[in-house]
């Protein structure tokens, strides 16, 4: 590793460093985003690639299972993120800069404002202050559907079936509570399913492509949601370079593919190891049982 580039290998560390102050925790109880007003923490969420739903770092809102939304109006957002009703007019509504642009015309021939269009004028100046707001020029919907160059981490995995082994791709999600299969593919592969407590439950063994010694044991539940692409398009194989000498759970991350088994808490504090690697403007790099996974945002 390159010292001028600054790079970092932190040992002895199984949690996921803050994008927005590089610490060990979560966004949600990040200081410093809970400092920031609304709008700079949705620029923050946008800019670092949370999920805005539920400020986990590694997905998207697309493809987050958590179904609890905001408190407040109960949309799709964490409750962090909301933004009342006053201010999302004065975000989806350009009537500000109209106002202004006719005041200067008129100012130029000689009108002078009404007592009413003065008023408006203060009240509005007074509401951007009292939330101490900056002047942005995108409502609250543009700024949670914007879709960022986000990299969620995947990694490949043998599967035991009763013809040998498959490979599967799993997508590493700590927001989830529960581990999960595609009732898809677990159709394919014709694994064994069992009924539990109104649930559809798919017991399996789970191998290491880097490491032949290494395998996991768990209860998947069965989901014919499970959907999701990632990345959404393809990146350049360029990135690739990138990580030329770590050994990756999914040696191609970099292209667009279905996500077969998503690997919720319950199972991740068994497979993740100590080691991160974190390089300004790449995505970072964690180490697992599976191989390194990478997630977070960068510039292809």
């Amino acid at each position: 590793m390159n010292s001028i580039e600054k790079s970092k290998l932190q040992r002895g560390k199984t949690t996921f460093v803050c994008r927005l102050c590089r610490r060990p925790h979560g966004l949600r109880v990040c200081k410093r985003f809970q400092n920031l007003n609304v709008s700079e923490r949705l620029a923050a969420v946008k800019k670092y690639g949370y999920c805005t739903n539920c400020l986990a770092h590694s997905h998207s809102q697309g493809s987050c299972f958590t179904r609890t939304g905001c408190t407040h109006c109960h949309e799709k957002h964490h409750s962090l993120l909301h933004v009342n009703s006053r201010l999302r007019k004065s975000l989806s509504s350009s009537s500000t800069k109209t106002d202004q642009r006719k005041m200067s015309r008129h100012s130029s021939i000689g009108i002078q404002p009404t007592t009413a269009t003065r008023r408006e004028k203060t009240d509005t100046k007074e509401s951007c202050e009292k939330d101490s707001l900056p002047s942005i020029s995108m409502s609250l919907s543009s700024i949670l559907q914007q879709n960022a160059a986000t990299l969620l981490p995947t990694a490949i995995v043998k599967i035991q079936t009763k013809e040998g082994k498959r490979l599967a791709r799993c997508l590493l999600d700590t927001a989830s509570r529960m581990s999960w299969i595609s009732k898809k593919f677990a159709d394919k592969l014709n694994l064994t399913t069992l009924e539990l407590d109104n649930e559809i439950i798919c017991p399996v063994t789970l191998w290491s492509c880097v490491d032949s010694n290494y395998k996991l044991k768990a209860t998947l539940r069965v989901n014919n949601r499970i959907s999701t692409t990632t990345p959404k398009k393809s990146l350049p194989e360029s990135i690739k370079s990138n990580f030329q000498n770590l050994i990756l759970a999914d040696s191609n991350f970099y292209k667009s593919s279905a996500i077969d088994i998503v690997v919720g808490v319950d199972i991740y504090s068994r497979i993740v190891l100590d080691g991160i690697y974190i390089k300004t403007g790449l995505p970072t790099a964690q180490n697992t049982a599976f191989g390194m996974i990478l997630y977070g945002t960068f510039s292809p």
